[in-house]
């Protein structure tokens, strides 16, 4: 996926699978991104993994994964450094089987990536935070369209660490009231991010911790009888 800006360009960052690669850091697939300009003023697209750690950051250009399983998907965060207008580009898509979808969490834009080769986006704010989804065999990646799941499951948020924005994922068997709750370590409540009856079916919601302090917070569902928490890092 390359980033086109109005006067500088990154065009080496490539996310993907293969047999050979695991979701963990794999130093013959993942590449640590090059420092920038000391200027600032080079454009840069990389997929931040500080639990990776490694040099500049812990930001990568390359993030290659293991294979996604039937019925199965997995989510790439990256985050863009640019001004002005900028445009991220991506070759047409082969993989008939599989859906890709790009998110622009800042704006909550949607883009099918099968349908569309290019996202326009104008850089009010220096960083910008985006999410590619692929699934295997699993149609309406955005919610419109899902295979019901068999078991309630609350998935690991991603990115994690993350820095403010993050997703969390939850799956629901069976039509449900569900009240999603995000609290500090303390365990003083902050936030309700869900709180309503739900069919059942796949979804996530996003967090932005923008405003509290750096630090460990938990997650907690709660759907019908079905109960689960999880932690989650913001590093600022």
């Amino acid at each position: 996926i390359d980033l086109i800006g109005e006067s500088s360009s990154d065009i080496i960052s490539s996310f993907g699978v293969s047999s050979q690669a695991t979701d963990a850091f794999d130093p013959a697939w993942d590449s640590p991104e090059p420092p920038g300009d000391p200027t600032g003023n080079q454009s840069q697209l990389y997929f931040p993994h500080p639990e990776w750690g490694g040099v500049f950051g812990g930001r990568y250009n390359n993030d290659i994964r293991s294979l996604i399983e039937p019925g199965q998907s997995k989510t790439w965060y990256f985050e863009v450094n640019a001004d002005g207008t900028s445009r991220l580009e991506w070759g047409e898509l082969s993989a008939m089987d599989h859906e890709f979808m790009l998110t622009d969490i800042d704006t909550d834009q949607l883009i099918d990536m099968k349908q569309q080769t290019s996202y326009i986006f104008s850089a009010s704010e220096s960083i910008r935070h985006f999410i590619i989804e692929v699934g295997n065999g699993v149609t309406g990646i955005d919610g419109s369209e899902q295979d019901i799941p068999a078991v309630f499951s609350l998935h690991p948020n991603y990115p994690n660490p993350f820095n403010p924005v993050t997703v969390i994922k939850y799956d629901l068997p069976d039509a449900a009231l569900v009240k999603l709750d995000i609290f500090n370590n303390l365990g003083q409540h902050l936030q309700t991010l869900v709180n309503k009856n739900q069919a059942a079916g796949q979804y996530r919601v996003e967090f932005d911790a923008g405003r509290y302090a750096s630090g460990i917070y938990i997650i907690r569902i709660r759907a019908g009888h079905n109960t689960a928490k999880r932690k989650m890092l913001w590093i600022k």
